[in-house]
């Protein structure tokens, strides 16, 4: 938030002080190990900062805020909430055509099975996978209705 205050914005973006997440409340960020760069859900060993709460809140709660009925493309790279994040999302029924997300199954605690869970979460809702980087941590999903010319 601070980052952003010190841009210079277009018009068109607006940005909402918040998280996403699998609740509405907040949540606890760790701070980072030394080798590594972002906060996360994940509380790392040796960090070299303090954990921080934050606001946060579910996809659903923000399309109603915003008034959106629908979402085009999510993206998302959320350091280890987009677990939950996936499941509510499926759960609300949301299912926007596009869905990019950073997998964190690396992160201490989460573990690859987490990934695995997730995309079978999203194929049996109908998402297909599209791309995955050479990391396996980038995934891209497309909603096969939307191939389909259906949204």
């Amino acid at each position: 938030m601070d980052w952003v205050a010190t841009q210079t914005l277009d018009s068109r973006l607006h940005f909402h002080p918040c998280g996403l997440a699998g609740k509405d409340g907040s949540i606890v960020l760790h701070a980072p190990h030394k080798t590594e760069l972002s906060y996360s859900i994940v509380q790392r060993e040796n960090p070299i900062g303090e954990s921080f709460e934050v606001p946060v809140k579910r996809l659903a709660t923000l399309m109603r805020e915003l008034n959106h009925d629908h979402v085009d493309i999510l993206k998302m790279d959320i350091e280890g909430a987009e677990y939950e994040v996936i499941e509510d999302m499926l759960q609300s029924g949301i299912r926007p055509p596009q869905v990019l997300i950073e997998f964190h199954h690396r992160f201490k605690g989460i573990g690859n099975e987490a990934t695995r869970d997730a995309v079978r979460l999203l194929r049996a809702a109908g998402y297909r996978i599209f791309y995955v980087s050479h990391t396996a941590r980038e995934y891209g999903f497309i909603l096969e209705s939307a191939l389909a010319g259906n949204k």
